[in-house]
């Protein structure tokens, strides 16, 4: 796309003298740039950008430099449109895609949205001409439009929001984004909070799961201090394990480790509490485990809400956060 827009003025010098000026406002891309010119010179007075020749060879745009025109790209003027060329593009091109690239090739002044729209209108249409000229019709009396990502004339979608003015849209525009970059500068360190205390969270998570798991195998405990009671006779102090039959198991040999500074039934013992220590702990693992989950999930709550926050939900949501005790209040200084 490129758009050159002249703004001729009439002004006067130091001395008084009348000075021509104009103001070259070049819509092209990551190119654009505003020029200011003294015309009676035809010399640059200042620019938006400043392009030295170690950027571009053809033109430089510095203080006192000559203005030159951007080279020309040796587009047709969409408004002296040959009807064979669209048949030629269209058949050559049924891609929506490749379509829209080769109109951009093709004419001056097409945005990729707008060369998009008017692929659309092509394809849909059986006459080219017409359905060209519907579409160039539409810049004469445009209805500013704004979708979530971007401004258009050329929209059919019923949810993007219309305007009577460039003006009104263009307030409601930077509005909005004034309010969306507020909301992630100040979303971004309520999202920090979020996301570390979730981090932990899942972390005490999979720890609780792992002693959960831990707990299934209490009843071995239960049973090797079983056995170890019914034959303490064979328990010598300072054995470090022994080999008994298992009376839950078919009296199959089961070997037991022992504490070499333990008697025989302390040993025993030994086995009994650690079995009614994974006994008890099943309960509160799984009440801890229930609250982190509970925890977890409203944590993602929030960070779902932060997400699509306006600036007034999040100072709500800080409050919450803040009685909730994720982030500490400011003490007033006294």
């Amino acid at each position: 796309l490129q758009i050159i827009i002249y703004f001729e003025f009439l002004t006067r010098n130091e001395l008084g003298d009348k000075l021509p000026l104009l103001l070259s406002a070049e819509i092209m891309g990551r190119y654009s740039n505003v020029i200011l010119i003294n015309q009676s010179t035809n010399k640059i007075i200042d620019t938006i950008k400043h392009v030295g020749m170690d950027q571009n060879r053809y033109r430089t745009l510095l203080p006192g430099a000559t203005y030159r025109q951007p080279p020309t790209q040796n587009k047709e003027n969409p408004f002296e449109q040959d009807s064979n060329t669209f048949e030629e593009l269209i058949q050559k091109y049924p891609n929506r895609e490749v379509l829209a690239d080769n109109l951009l090739k093709q004419y001056q002044g097409i945005s990729r949205d707008n060369a998009l729209a008017l692929a659309d209108k092509l394809h849909a249409s059986n006459n080219y001409v017409q359905a060209f000229n519907d579409f160039l019709a539409m810049t004469e009396n445009p209805i500013p439009t704004m979708n979530s990502n971007n401004f258009s004339i050329f929209t059919d979608n019923p949810n993007d929001k219309k305007f009577s003015t460039l003006s009104e849209m263009l307030d409601v525009f930077y509005h909005t984004k004034a309010n969306r970059d507020r909301v992630q500068q100040q979303g971004g360190q309520l999202l920090h909070v979020i996301r570390k205390n979730l981090q932990r969270n899942k972390k005490k998570l999979k720890k609780l799961s792992n002693e959960l798991k831990a707990t299934e195998n209490a009843d071995e405990y239960r049973i090797k201090g079983e056995v170890l009671t019914t034959y303490l006779y064979q328990i010598k102090r300072g054995m470090t394990k022994i080999t008994l039959p298992n009376f839950y198991d078919n009296n199959k040999e089961i070997t037991i480790s022992l504490s070499n500074q333990l008697s025989p039934s302390q040993n025993a013992q030994k086995y009994f509490k650690k079995y009614q220590k994974l006994k008890n702990a099943v309960t509160f693992v799984n009440e801890q485990i229930e609250l982190t989950k509970k925890e977890v999930a409203y944590l993602e709550e929030i960070q779902t809400q932060i997400e699509l926050a306006t600036p007034a939900d999040l100072d709500d949501i800080k409050t919450e956060l803040q009685q909730e005790g994720y982030i500490k209040k400011k003490q007033q200084k006294s």
